[in-house]
Formats: structure tokens, sequence, C-alpha cells
């Protein structure tokens, strides 16, 4: 765990170690910093890493630092921030000060220690001459502060016919006083002036560096000066910086490694010089290296994460609702999480508003819809600020003859945001708030006051004002597999190959991931081999605990996404009959059909499914086809997701024979135990800053297959030894859920066990 969770409110804490690194940036630092480490140049060499802000520059520095510390010729390394001291000091005063300390602590012997001191002579001639003009500025001024106070005071003290005459003088000096303090460019221009004609100086200091580039040659150590935030600094200060690089890049055994976005630092430069900033650079930086973009599953795992470890109390789940949340993150809040910063500010806020609203037994708010308004309120401030001020036309019901009233309010609303964010903001709203789905999905079903409430959602007129408080505004995939995938798509045996192995390999998440991004690139014509091949994939998933978008979830959102492209409803019926008659696998198919078959119950809009109504019927009996056969074959009972699939083979078919079956493969210990794990689930509970992960098995859907006299004499018997690791968790899990019923509990009541 990162540093961070020691600053929950701290968004912009750099990681400095390669233990705390979590976007698998090692790869980039050890090769980056090999190549350092491997330099045999004895010219100096100028190396920049651009990247853009929150890119995690400062991050990727400290790792390289690390990383070089450990090497067998370790280089001296300084660490030097201009952007921390500027205002403060003389950049370059300090900045050959610091360099003389780190060649200081090398050792106590004469060769470095005369080193430090040449390299501080040599930074006194950029900084003599302003020391001296700086004293000569202070005696100058205090000189005619004096007079002017001196003349004040005899003014009031002497005769009236000279009071006056030295009133004015002192008035007169200060006013001189005031302007040259006020504008000290004078003294600067004075001391330039100065500096160009002091050719003794220009001599004196060709001396001094060539006898210090003498002595840099023949040092062991590389010395590796890290300039980081170049691009923070003002235009004047970025002029010195650069100068003092460029000036100094012949010196041997340098490496100059500079930090910066840019775009920003090429402005910076267009200020101060007659030439472009870009080309300005290019004379300066010999090496230039991008900041490896982030992983977005990998960012996105750090996010599911840290909101698992925040919110993951009984209070909050209770109103968690998963698919409400995948609904809402794909589309509306995924585009605010770009890099590392963006995920830690939100988090940081987020942890803070979490507290606000979390009591002993009850969580004030619903957990989805905090998450949504805090990316609102974080990245969309605007947009918070005009929800928190539209209560009436968000949460009150409206008619037909309102409709064009209210969307040019919602319309007024979103213009408020980022423009290339617009459809983010609209999904966000929409999820949101009933009204604004009516008028941009078209929903015509989503209302329903009693569960919003009961839910503390934010549409509710009396749970509304609670949300704003305050009121304070997994391994890479390469593109060229992107491609073979691409181009697969009308090969259903070569997919479905392609996507397992990559399941072997744990990266069907981050495979999929990318597929989704895809999905409008693949011909409507492909949709039988390309979506047969993911239904033989889906069997056998991970489960997806609370926050996460896990394959089940990508396959989901890729299959309705793709198949929607297709306007005629008998076309996509067609070819889900097909792909369900076609897979090998049963539970993605038997999932889908489930979720068209909840159509009834959820009151969406008919537009937003993949078939009619009367066709729902025909692709559950295509679906029991398959369970049967699967039974029979005693393959179901391999699959980790069995008894979802026995639970709706006993909703959808023949209860009796269902129970027959299952009872007749239940006399196999192992098919009985998986049976068993698969009907439970994890369930994840925090206790300060330790999360703890355990299985529970809800009994009033277990009853539905086994009465509690078969399982009790069945465990009774049951000879554990012989059964899969698996297959003991549920077993244990069961024998736990069976002895809370007996002692009076609830099912969901896990405080004593």
């Amino acid at each position: 765990m990162t540093d961070n969770r020691k600053h929950p409110f701290s968004a912009d804490r750099p990681i400095s170690t390669i233990n705390e690194d979590r976007l698998d940036r090692g790869k980039f630092v050890k090769e980056f910093s090999r190549s350092i480490g491997g330099w045999k140049g004895k010219d100096s060499i100028v190396i920049a890493i651009y990247g853009d802000w929150g890119a995690g520059k400062t991050s990727i520095k400290n790792l390289i630092i690390e990383e070089m510390q450990e090497q067998k010729l370790t280089p001296l390394i300084m660490d030097f921030n201009p952007w921390q001291r500027a205002g403060k000091f003389d950049l370059l005063e300090i900045f050959f000060r610091e360099l003389a300390q780190v060649l200081g602590k090398v050792d106590k012997g004469k060769k470095y220690g005369d080193l430090a001191k040449k390299v501080k002579k040599y930074g006194r001639y950029f900084t003599a001459g302003k020391s001296f003009f700086t004293l000569i500025k202070k005696i100058v001024l205090t000189l005619i502060f004096v007079v002017a106070v001196v003349n004040i005071f005899k003014a009031w003290t002497a005769d009236s016919v000279f009071s006056l005459a030295k009133f004015i003088t002192g008035m007169v000096f200060m006013a001189i006083f005031a302007v040259l303090s006020y504008f000290e460019g004078i003294f600067n221009n004075i001391y330039s002036v100065f500096d160009e004609l002091s050719e003794i100086h220009k001599k004196g200091l060709n001396e001094t560096k060539k006898d210090l580039a003498n002595d840099l040659k023949n040092i062991e150590h590389p010395i590796v000066v890290v300039l980081d935030d170049v691009d923070r600094l003002s235009p004047d200060e970025v002029k010195t910086i650069l100068q003092l690089v460029k000036a100094n890049a012949d010196f041997p055994n340098i490496i100059y490694l500079l930090l910066f976005q840019r775009d920003v630092l090429e402005k910076a430069i267009n200020i101060f010089s007659k030439q472009n900033g870009r080309e300005y650079l290019e004379k300066i930086v010999q090496i230039g290296f991008n900041i490896p973009e982030i992983d977005r599953v990998k960012l996105e795992s750090v996010l599911f994460e840290r909101l698992n470890e925040l919110l993951v109390t009984p209070s909050i789940d209770s109103k968690f609702q998963g698919e409400r949340w995948r609904e809402l993150f794909i589309p509306g809040l995924r585009p605010y999480f770009g890099n590392m910063r963006d995920v830690n500010r939100f988090v940081s806020t987020l942890n803070f508003h979490i507290e606000c609203f979390k009591g002993e037994k009850a969580f004030e708010v619903n957990p989805v819809d905090l998450i949504a308004v805090e990316v609102l309120r974080v990245f969309e401030p605007d947009i918070y600020k005009s929800i928190s001020v539209s209560k009436q036309y968000l949460t009150e019901k409206y008619d037909d003859k309102q409709k064009d009233e209210y969307k040019n309010i919602f319309d007024s609303i979103t213009q408020n945001g980022n423009a290339d964010k617009k459809k983010a903001i609209e999904k966000i709203l929409s999820v949101l708030f009933f009204n604004v789905s009516r008028i941009y999905e078209g929903d015509m079903f989503g209302d329903n006051a009693d569960i919003d409430f009961k839910n503390s959602r934010i549409s509710h007129p009396e749970i509304f004002d609670r949300y704003f408080y305050f009121k304070t505004p997994t391994g890479d995939i390469a593109n060229s597999e992107i491609e073979v995938i691409l181009s697969s798509t009308n090969d259903r045996n070569k997919l479905f190959q392609f996507l397992s192995t990559h399941k072997q390999k744990g990266q069907l998440k981050t495979l999929l991931d990318r597929i989704s991004n895809y999905s409008n690139d693949i011909s409507i014509e492909h949709a039988e081999p390309f979506i047969t091949a993911l239904f033989d994939v889906g069997d056998n998933l991970p489960e997806e605990e609370a926050f996460t978008i896990g394959e089940k979830s990508l396959i989901t959102r890729i299959f309705r996404d793709y198949l929607l492209r297709e306007n005629d409803s008998t076309k996509r019926y067609g070819i889900f009959t097909k792909c369900i008659q076609d897979t090998t696998g049963i539970y993605i198919p038997v999932y889908l059909v489930h979720g068209e078959d909840l159509r009834h119950e959820s009151k969406k809009s008919p537009d937003r499914y993949i078939v009619d109504d009367d066709k729902v019927q025909y692709l559950k009996e295509q679906c029991l086809l398959k369970i049967q056969s699967g039974a029979d074959s005693g393959e179901l009972f391999n699959n980790n997701n069995c008894y979802f699939i026995l639970y709706l083979w006993h909703k959808w078919g023949d209860a009796d024979k269902v129970k027959e079956v299952v009872l007749k493969h239940s006399e196999n210990n192992q098919n009985f135990a998986s049976i068993v794990f698969s009907a439970c689930h994890t369930v994840v509970s925090s206790s300060g800053n330790k999360v703890e992960r355990r299985l529970e098995i809800d009994l009033k859907y277990f009853d539905k297959i086994y009465d509690a006299e078969y399982l009790t004499e069945k465990l009774n018997n049951l000879k554990i030894e012989n059964i899969d690791a698996n297959g003991k968790l549920g077993i244990e899990t069961l024998i736990r859920a069976l002895k809370r019923r007996a002692a009076g509990k609830s099912d969901d009541d896990f405080d004593d066990d």
C-alpha cells in the first residue's frame, strides 16, 4: 500500500520506492537507470523526461534515484528542485552550493574535497557580482532612508524658516527610497551592464571552468543532476535554469536529467526568447523520453481497491447496487480518471465525505450516488454547483407540457462542464436523476420514489439536500495483439484460442477491456463467431466483488454495445439464438437471458433490451437445453457458477426434475461440495486499515435445491478429506450458516461468527 493511505488528504504526494508502485513502471525505471549507469562518455549529456500534469514524473524520478542507488557503481545524485527554491534564493547560488555539498559527502579525501571547493569558486563567478550589487543596493537604500528620516525629524525641530525646506528634502529622499525599493530592476540593469563589460570576470570564469573540467574527467562516479518541476518556474527562472544547463553542458561526467511538461515549458521559453520554444529545447536536450502511458486496467484496479477500503461496511454495502454502479462507471465516471493524481485527489475528498455521512449503524446517503456526486464536485465544480441549486427540476415530477422547459434547464446545467466530457456528464445525471434520464435517454419506467427513499438516493426530494451538506465548491496487451483479435472476429475457433490463452495468463480482463474500446470497429457480419467465442470463454470466471468491473461485466457490455448496433430486433434475436445453440459455454448465455427476463422487474425502456418481449421464452428454452446437456454430462457441476445456473433451471424449468438431477449428482461428495462452493459469495469487511474477505452463503436461496433434512444427513456422513480445497471452504461456510440459523440468527447476521 502506498504512502497515500498514510496521508489521505494529500492527492499530490508522489511515491518514493518501487514497493509502492501500483502501475508497473518498474520496467521503464530499471531500463532507464541501467542506461544511465552504463553511460561511459566523458562528455556531459542532457536527458529529459516529458509528462503531463499528474502523469507521475516525480514518482518516476524517485524510483529512478532509488534504482541508481542500488547499482554497483552508484552515481553521485543531486536531486535539485528549483521550484521549491524559487523566489527564496538565487537559483544559481544555491545550485552550485548544493552540488559542492554532494561532492563533499563522497569521502573525506583531498580529491573530492578540492573538487567541491572549485565548484563553489566556479559558482561565485555567477553570483559574486550580483552579491556585490545587492550589498551596494542595501547600503544606498539605507543611506537614502537615513537622510530622509533625519531631514523630516529636523523639520519638526528647526526654525520655521528652515522647517519647510528640510521637510521637502526629507520627503524627496523618502520618495527616492520608495522608487528604488519598488523598481529593483534598476539595480539589476546596472549589474547586467557591469557584468557584460567585465573582461577580467570572464577570463577568470573561463580559467576556473577549464580547471574544473579537468578534475571532473578523473572522478570515479558520474554526477547525475536531477532538475524536477522545471515547468512550474516563472519564465525568468526557466531562463536561468536552462542557461545554467546550456552553459555547463560541456562538463565531463555530468548527466542532467530534467523533468517537465513539454508544452508548458515551450510556452515559457517563447516569452523570453525570440527563438521558437521547441527549437530552443532541442538545442539543449539531447535525449528525450515520454512517461510510459498508464495502463487503464491497473489504474482502475487501484481506484476500485481504494473504494473497497473506504466503503466496505455493512451499512454501506446494504445500499450498494452493483449493476447500477457498472452502468454508471464506464460511460460516466471512467473518463475522469486518467492518472494516479486523479485517483488520489478523488479518493482523498471521498474519504472525508464518507466520514461525514457514516453513522454507527447507517449510512446517510447512497454509496453509488455519493461517488458520482463527488466526481462532479471534484472534477466538474460548476456542474456540482448548478445541481445543488436545481433541486426542484431534478427531483420533482413534471408533465409532458414542461418537457421543453426542463430540457433547457438540463442543457444549461451540462453546458457548465467540460465540453469534451458532455456525454459523460449527461450519463452521470441520467443515472442519478430519473427526470434527466427521461429527457436524454427516453426512460419512462425508472421512477420509483419508495425505492429511491429506501436506498437514500439523491433523486428523492427528501434525500437530495444530504448530498450538499458541504456546498463549497494486469499485464499489458500489446497493440499488435489487439490487431490479431480484430482480424480474428470472423473465426470463432481462432478467437476462442486467443481468448483462452489470455485467460490462462490472467490477462482476460485486460484484453476484454481493450476489446470494449474497439467494438464499433468489428463488423456486425461477424456477430455469430465473435459472440459465440465470448460465450465459449465465459465459464469459470472469477467472482466479481463490489465496485469491480470483472470479466463477466465486460463481456456483457461488449455483447450489448455490439449487438445493439443492429437496429433490427428480429436479426438480433436470430444471432442471439444461434450463439446460444452453438456455444460450448453455459454461464454467460444464461446470465444474459436472465437479464432479458428481468425487464418487467427493472422497468427499463424496451429499446434497451436485445430481443422483443415475446422472444424471451424461446431463449430461456434454449438455455434449459444447454443446462440439461451440461447436467447429463456432469460438466455443469464443474462450473464455478453452477449454483446460479441451477437456480435459474429451477426457476425456468421443472423444479422437481431439477431437484431429482441435483440430488442424484450430489451423491458424489465432490459434486456436492462444488455446488455448495458455487453458492457462496465473498463478503468484504474492514476494521481500521485492515480489510478482510470471507465466504458466506444465502440459505434462503440454497433451500430451493436442498431441504434441511437432506443437508443434515449429508453433512453428517460427508468424508471431507476427499474433497478439493474450494469444496472444503464451501462446506465450512455451509456448516457455519446452518449453525447461525439454528441459533435463531438471520442468514445475513455475521457479527457474532
